[in-house]
């Protein structure tokens, strides 16, 4: 077997993808007025430097060779959108944009997994209550700490912005334990955001979209009184206040005095994916671009609280650079990575950093892609200010403007989901 050699700097701190049903549709932002509140800073914002995909930024650490890991094929389902573990089991589950939760069993041996299997019956079927076609529809799904609640994210008949409850049985959601959490209204039809984790400290994160529209109209991005274009941060074991949730004390406008209690990070056109590493409760938000920028965002607990309160830049930035004539907040938090739209990229899909024990050098690695190019590529970012990130591709693809959402399992493994209806693995060669 090739050599694959990756190394990665450790330390202890803590989708612009377009879904249509039956056919993918590139999600892609049309152009359109630009409106824009007066810029704020929020409580807890730290800004890091910014680093760029320059040219000879790929340093020998990421020595990649491209015959080193290999897709293998686990599932076919209808346009994957979104993928969980659900914790004390081996099993895996993804959602289908048209408003259906499959579970994919996992058989397992001494020696390791024996092979998967789609199960025949949906975990829920919530097409009744799903507005699936362009960017809408079923886009996110995780589990409470303790397996035993599944909370789903979709839009609504109405348009709206919708997080759910459901009680788990041994296998299924229960359909009759609905809870609503949240329903945002949401008028236009793009920028519906999708990303749905339960954090470390077993809250929700909820990754919500500027309300859509080119160059976010609304000027959403960079006000604090709305709960687009953001990360949501809620406890769902708490009601409080007449709200099915309650508001974690620490949030940076807990009080609502300066705004939303349930907003943790503000400044983001549509987050495509959110997760945290494993290892050092590191949050990573792919943020898709307007017309120029696609970009990644690390915050970590012990440096920048985590993201609390954190200004993202959005309408006034787009990555690092200004937006139409913006000037950039005060406190903002740039990316940590950012590539333009040259070589057929064009959506940032966001993914994991990858802590599993299949493939040891990729460990560290912060796995992401492109929607139209649909490449599978690495990132390594480092802890000291100034060192230029390293990116390249793993030699590894799904097809061409299909790539739509990364997974990680219970153990680490990082999977690859396509709207051509494939879940794949990457292993080894």
């Amino acid at each position: 077997m090739p050599a694959m050699r990756l190394r990665f700097p450790r330390s202890r701190v803590l989708r612009r993808a377009g879904l249509i049903a039956g056919a993918p549709l590139l999600l892609l932002a049309g152009c359109g007025a630009d409106s824009r509140n007066t810029t704020q800073s929020a409580p807890g914002a730290t800004a890091v430097p910014p680093t760029t995909d320059t040219a000879g930024s790929v340093g020998p650490d990421l020595a990649v060779s491209s015959t080193g890991v290999r897709l293998e094929k686990v599932a076919t389902v209808e346009l994957p959108t979104a993928f969980s573990p659900r914790p004390e089991s081996t099993d895996l589950f993804v959602t289908e944009q048209v408003g259906v939760v499959r579970r994919i069993d996992v058989t397992e041996s001494a020696a390791g997994v024996d092979g998967f299997a789609v199960a025949p019956e949906p975990v829920i079927d919530i097409r009744a209550q799903v507005a699936a076609g362009g960017e809408r529809g079923l886009l996110g799904l995780t589990f409470s700490p303790d397996g035993r609640t599944l909370y789903l994210y979709y839009t609504a008949k109405d348009g709206a912005i919708t997080v759910d409850s459901y009680g788990m049985t041994s296998t299924n959601a229960d359909p009759g334990s609905r809870v609503n959490l949240l329903s945002i209204p949401h008028e236009r039809g793009n920028h519906n955001g999708g990303a749905l984790v339960t954090g470390p400290d077993g809250h929700l994160y909820i990754g919500t979209g500027d309300g859509g529209g080119g160059g976010d109209p609304d000027g959403n991005g960079q006000r604090t009184d709305t709960l687009l274009g953001r990360i949501l941060r809620i406890d769902p074991t708490r009601p409080a206040d007449g709200k099915n949730y309650g508001i974690p004390d620490d949030n940076p406008f807990a009080d609502g005095e300066a705004g939303s209690p349930e907003v943790w990070s503000f400044g983001l056109r549509n987050p495509w994916r959110i997760s945290f590493d494993r290892e050092t409760d590191d949050l990573w938000i792919a943020d898709v671009g307007q017309n120029e920028i696609e970009e990644i965002n690390r915050v970590r607990p012990d440096e920048d609280g985590g993201g609390r309160g954190a200004n993202f830049g959005w309408n006034a930035m787009e990555g690092t650079a200004p937006f139409e004539g913006g000037t950039e907040p005060a406190g903002h938090v740039p990316p940590v990575f950012e590539y333009g739209h040259a070589d057929d990229n064009c959506t940032v899909v966001g993914g994991y950093v990858y802590r599993g024990e299949a493939i040891p050098s990729l460990r560290g690695a912060y796995v992401f892609g492109d929607y139209c190019k649909s490449e599978i590529r690495g990132l390594v970012v480092a802890d000291t200010a100034g060192i230029t990130p390293e990116h390249r591709d793993l030699g590894i693809a799904a097809p061409a403007n299909s790539l739509s959402s990364f997974g990680e399992d219970n153990s680490g493994e990082v999977y690859v989901l396509s709207l051509a209806g494939e879940i794949s693995r990457i292993v080894p060669r």
